[in-house]
């Protein structure tokens, strides 16, 4: 029951921090997005140009987008350096906000260490799978941007084998996610410094 108070507390406290909470969970997948429609916006113009000089011959019919197979890569790629980045910055606010703002001294009688450590462990795994949910979202939302301003039409392949392997590569990235933040809360520990959290 402490346990899961302190969980609780901790989310709560680090969704009324909202710069930790958009520079963590928010930005990349809206920049990620914001990126993709923008790269996809001047291929294609650059394409109409290039396409009015080819005869009807040889131009090229684009095939379907697989947004089956687009969720797999997305789950696939889910932990590269970009997104441990941002997610550390809300990570290291938990796990060091105690010691950079000298707040453990007023939770401690109301709950013992390890149950506020686990708190905090509890927090930032919950802020890693939404950070990670947004941003298969912000995946899935690339890839129908690109159908659409293609003009290509939409398959959605997501067999029994596409759903395996989507499960455990989308499991290995929050495994991988979770095992670098979790350094984030060995340095706060051992320095009981923000910055060293970073």
């Amino acid at each position: 029951m402490m346990l899961a108070d302190a969980i609780r507390s901790e989310t709560w406290r680090l969704l009324q921090n909202r710069t930790a909470v958009f520079w963590s969970i928010v930005f990349v997948p809206v920049i990620s997005l914001v990126l993709a429609i923008g790269g996809f916006l001047f291929l294609q113009s650059k394409m109409d140009g290039a396409m009015q000089t080819l005869p009807p011959e040889l131009k090229l019919n684009a095939s379907a987008v697989d947004l089956g197979q687009s969720l797999v890569d997305a789950a696939g790629g889910l932990a590269h350096p970009g997104v441990l980045a941002f997610l550390l910055i809300g990570a290291a606010t938990v796990f060091a906000g105690d010691y950079r703002w000298e707040t453990w001294r007023l939770i401690t009688a109301r709950n013992n260490r390890p149950n506020l450590i686990m708190g905090k462990v509890g927090a930032v795994k919950l802020m890693a799978l939404t950070g990670l949910a947004l941003l298969l979202i912000a995946s899935m939302g690339a890839d129908v941007a690109k159908g659409l301003i293609f003009g290509r039409s939409f398959t959605f392949g997501f067999g029994g084998d596409e759903a395996q392997a989507f499960g455990l590569l989308a499991l290995l990235s929050y495994v991988r996610v979770v095992q670098f933040l979790l350094l984030g809360l060995l340095a706060a520990t051992v320095t009981r410094s923000l910055l060293a959290a970073l």
